[in-house]
């Protein structure tokens, strides 16, 4: 790292944070939550006053971005963003202690949807906060997504290339502004379609606002506790599946499908659906009386990563779909995990390299989108994979020194570097994370900073090159 360059963007996303936070305050404002409005403004004077200090005080980077200036930003992104969160937490609910509102605000920045109050407890307000944050958080990973990849393309993560995604790979920064608010138009505006879609289902207006927010970023979060269909229309499951489904495959296909002339089937989107067929094929086999739908519905929230529950009576495999969870979706979506992209890339290498054993002689190259992938470039998916494996493990490990048992602290530690918090709930029959202590909350905080994936891939792609030189 040879400049500080990324301080200036960095500033910049705290000022676009703080943005989303006086947004939140309209809004309880429009449903009549003035105590949420006051905390909610209060809250965004952080972030906007260190935020606009920092872009005063620094110029625009005009060399070269290097990967461990990339990496550095989302990094620090990631790693203190969210603190900025945690006083309206506090500020709303006064039995919050200090770790409480930062569990709660990294929970839901990084879209974990782990919550240690149950929204009927927690009241409006909260929810509403939740759900909002956990929309900045989903817009945030799209964008550090970009910038990130657009340095790793170099490598085997094939970034699509679109008008959307790409950015200058020798000066992310200078261009990364661009990208935002190309994302924010299309992010913003799935938001208010799928508001309105449930609004015309019978949604509770403030109801439809929170579900549309939280589905779309895959955080999880609802108004109202238990199954969905306990508490609304039928027809409001199919809508959230669509919405979670939308934050779960590449934001660019959402770009380009309808631009397209000729329609070819992409193969991070075909791995996609075909886990998903999986996992409900699993489930309908094992649980007994299955509904097709809801089953189907289930697993769709489990690739998502947002972890609803779609009816007490569907078929639902905790175990199985912490896997899948883990998995995860698209690259340059909103949802968590290691992403399906990788696993497909790594599955064609292997049988590449079978063909290579067979016929020792050929020359056999991997193709993916119509691009050759480096082999280089597969040392930062094994590393990004085993790192996932190692954090899984050392959190586990970690958390039964600290007092869990390691059947629970595995299961929270799945869905906290999964990004999928309410998945714990379902696994453990229906145990809170407030269970946990002060120690274990600062523990899975860490995991799900971890499971932002641009970090662990940063690093992989970091320590990749650093091999290769």
């Amino acid at each position: 790292m040879t400049n500080l360059s990324f301080l200036r963007p960095l500033g910049l996303i705290w000022i676009v944070f703080g943005g989303f936070m006086l947004g939140a305050s309209l809004l309880a404002l429009a449903f009549s939550l003035p105590l949420g409005a006051i905390a909610y403004a209060s809250t965004a004077l952080a972030p906007l006053l260190i935020g606009g200090l920092i872009t005063l005080a620094t110029g625009r980077s005009r060399g070269r971005t290097q990967i461990s200036d990339v990496s550095a930003f989302v990094a620090i992104a990631w790693a203190l963003s969210p603190a900025f969160a945690a006083p309206a937490f506090a500020l709303l609910n006064p039995d919050f202690g200090p770790f409480d509102a930062l569990f709660e605000a990294y929970s839901a920045l990084t879209t974990t949807g782990a919550i240690l109050l149950q929204p009927a407890e927690a009241g409006r307000e909260i929810v509403l906060w939740r759900c909002v944050m956990s929309f900045a958080g989903g817009y945030a990973t799209l964008v550090l997504t970009a910038g990130l990849l657009a340095v790793l393309d170099r490598g085997a993560q094939q970034l699509r290339k679109t008008i959307l995604l790409t950015v200058d790979q020798e000066n992310v920064f200078s261009h990364l502004h661009i990208v935002a608010r190309r994302i924010l138009l299309i992010y913003g505006g799935l938001a208010v379609v799928f508001f309105v879609i449930l609004m015309m289902a019978g949604t509770p207006a403030f109801d439809a606002a929170c579900l549309s927010l939280s589905a779309l970023s895959t955080g999880g979060y609802a108004p109202v506790g238990g199954p969905i269909t306990a508490h609304y229309p039928a027809f409001v499951v199919p809508v959230l599946m669509a919405a979670c489904l939308i934050g779960a495959i590449n934001i660019a296909l959402v770009w380009t499908a309808p631009r397209k002339r000729s329609w070819r089937p992409d193969p991070e989107l075909v791995g996609f659906l075909a886990l998903l067929a999986a996992l409900w094929g699993v489930s309908m086999v094992s649980m007994e009386a299955a509904n097709p739908f809801t089953t189907l519905a289930e697993a769709v929230f489990a690739i998502t990563t947002s972890g609803f529950t779609a009816s007490a009576a569907s078929g639902f495999l905790p175990i199985a779909a912490l896997f899948v969870a883990l998995v995860g979706g698209s690259a340059a979506s909103t949802t968590g995990g290691i992403k399906i992209s990788r696993f497909v890339l790594l599955w064609r290498q292997i049988f590449t390299d079978l063909g290579r054993m067979a016929h020792p002689s050929s020359v056999l190259n991997m193709r993916y989108r119509n691009k050759d992938a480096r082999s280089g470039g597969f040392t930062a998916l094994w590393t990004t994979v085993l790192a996932f494996v190692a954090t899984v493990t050392i959190s586990t490990l970690i958390g039964s020194a600290l007092g869990d048992g390691f059947e629970q602290g595995w299961s929270a530690s799945m869905a906290a570097i999964a990004n999928a918090g309410p998945l714990f709930d379902r696994a453990e029959g229906g145990q809170s994370w407030a269970v946990f202590n002060t120690p274990n909350q600062i523990l899975f905080i860490v995991v799900m900073v971890l499971g932002r994936l641009e970090v662990l891939a940063g690093a992989a792609a970091l320590l990749s090159l650093i091999k290769r030189d």
